[in-house]
């Protein structure tokens, strides 16, 4: 039989050394950890278009990188989500939802257990009479376009910014209820070190890749929130709970969101067309007094206004401008 073209190249040194020198300038990956003996079977021009090849394999960042310009169904905190054990983890940004991280369940990078799925999320309502009018008439506008996405729309008795997600079994949530109560000492410094930057303002509209409508937190108040949401988690964390990351975490209000209505894409709506609301992208909202924070669940009946059932609720002020009850 014949000898072999490779083995003869590769013998006379035609190949081996090259494709030596070629190996270690080769971008670490799966065809590295292959063996000498199989590389040294490849002659020049193999190699070269194996290294065009390997190039052109994207690495963990750059893959990364194309997983946040896929569709998501919810925004980095999304509580309004119904998870389940075919839903993948979703990158920390753009945030997928609302509620994106920890909301979905997903294996662990061995394969074992699944993560357990989280239930509750510490929110602060928004009420205020102007920016629930001007929600409604973003809303409005919407169905005005496209109909079909009414079962899309938050009621209006559910807006809300999310700080916190967290997974509770039964025998926790008194402990989570303690956690909510002590973090308004802290919040407490806050307002004396703030002025009135309680006072949230909401201006412009936002998208999660077209999946999640949202109002935006102005730039002035995202500090505040931002740091209202530290305080909450550091004092979670202090009473042992383990939560979510936090890298993805960007206030908002969702105002509309495709993951409500499923059915909308058998009906060949797959996303919220920027048409349909554009003239809003600009619209000042209004002003929200966070005045209390409340520890909600994702699953149980919502309460008789509407809202999402609480399980506590921590009075931040000790008068209140605006009262939900008002609406």
């Amino acid at each position: 039989m014949d000898s072999d073209p490779l083995v003869n190249l590769a013998a006379k040194g035609g190949a081996g050394s090259s494709i030596e020198a070629a190996l270690d300038e080769m971008p670490s990956g799966p065809v590295t950890s292959m063996s000498h003996q199989i590389l040294s079977r490849i002659d020049e021009e193999m190699l070269t278009d194996l290294k065009k090849t390997v190039a052109a394999v994207p690495s963990e960042p750059a893959i990364d990188e194309l997983k946040e310009t896929l569709p998501h169904d919810v925004d980095l905190f999304d509580e309004d989500v119904t998870t389940t054990d075919s839903d993948k983890k979703r990158s920390s940004t753009p945030p997928v939802d609302e509620h994106t991280q920890g909301k979905r369940a997903k294996r662990d990078k061995h394969g074992g257990q699944k993560e357990r799925r989280v239930n509750y999320f510490v929110a602060a309502r928004v009420f205020d009479p102007e920016i629930v009018s001007r929600v409604n008439i973003v809303h409005n506008t919407i169905l005005e376009h496209a109909p079909a996405l009414k079962s899309a729309l938050i009621p209006l008795n559910k807006l809300h910014v999310t700080l916190l997600v967290i997974r509770l079994e039964a025998d926790e949530i008194q402990r989570a209820v303690i956690a909510l109560h002590q973090s308004r000492d802290k919040i407490a410094q806050l307002w004396s070190q703030n002025g009135d930057a309680y006072q949230m303002a909401l201006r412009g509209i936002g998208h999660f890749q077209h999946h999640v409508l949202f109002a935006r937190v102005d730039d002035g108040s995202v500090p505040f929130i931002v740091q209202l949401a530290d305080v909450v988690r550091e004092t979670f964390e202090d009473h042992g709970f383990e939560l979510p990351s936090k890298d993805s975490f960007k206030p908002h209000i969702t105002i509309a969101k495709m993951s409500k209505a499923r059915s909308l894409k058998k009906k060949g709506i797959h996303r919220i067309k920027s048409d349909w609301y554009q003239k809003h992208v600009d619209d000042d909202f209004g002003k929200q007094l966070v005045s209390s924070v409340q520890l909600c669940s994702m699953v149980k009946p919502a309460r008789s206004d509407g809202y999402y059932y609480c399980e506590s609720e921590s009075s931040l002020c000790e008068s209140t401008l605006i009262n939900p009850s008002m609406l």
